[in-house]
This record gives structure tokens, C-alpha cells and sequence, in this order.
């Protein structure tokens, strides 16, 4: 899914609030994390906008096995789960 985020605000914003999402040693064209948050935020923010009797803003959640990205949702009270925990959940089976 590639979308454009309203602001790259919520991006710098993301990672001043959770610094530990991007390895500085990286470069920084590799690093999704803070454009995942900043996109869940967005999509949350159009979503309540939308809808009258809204009232979860975790409506979004996050499939990773990274911790990092995990922890950082939870900073801003995203959901996440891991990939297989995610297949119980919708009860997959292969």
C-alpha cells in the first residue's frame, strides 16, 4: 500500500517521540517505522472526521514482528500483533 501522508510532520514528530524507531546508522531512505506510525495516525485522524459516533481510535492495527515498531505504536495507543497471532485472530488456516 503506498499512500502519500498529509504532513511529514507527524513523521518528525514520531520520531522525536520515539527516537529509538530509526537506527541512526542506517540510511534513512530504508527506514518505514515512522512513516507506518505517522500513516495510522493520519488514516485514524480522516477516519474520526468521517464518522459522527466515532469512538476507537484503534481502529487501525499494525502486523510486525519488530518490537521497535510495536513499541512505538503503543506510545500512541496503536494496536499491533505479530503475523502469526494475526492468523489466529482471523482464523487462517493453509
Amino acid at each position: 500500500m503506498f499512500k502519500k501522508i498529509g504532513k511529514y510532520d507527524l513523521v518528525k514528530e514520531v520520531i522525536g517521540k520515539c527516537p529509538w524507531i530509526i537506527d541512526v546508522k542506517k540510511e534513512s531512505a530504508t527506514q518505514a517505522d515512522p512513516y507506518i506510525i505517522a500513516l495510522v495516525i493520519d488514516e485514524s485522524k480522516k477516519q474520526m472526521s468521517k464518522i459522527t459516533n466515532y469512538t476507537d481510535p484503534t481502529t487501525y492495527v499494525i502486523v510486525t514482528e519488530d518490537n521497535g515498531l510495536r513499541n512505538a505504536g503503543r506510545s500512541y495507543k496503536i494496536k499491533s500483533v505479530k503475523l502469526l497471532n494475526m492468523f489466529e485472530i482471523e482464523s487462517w488456516s493453509f
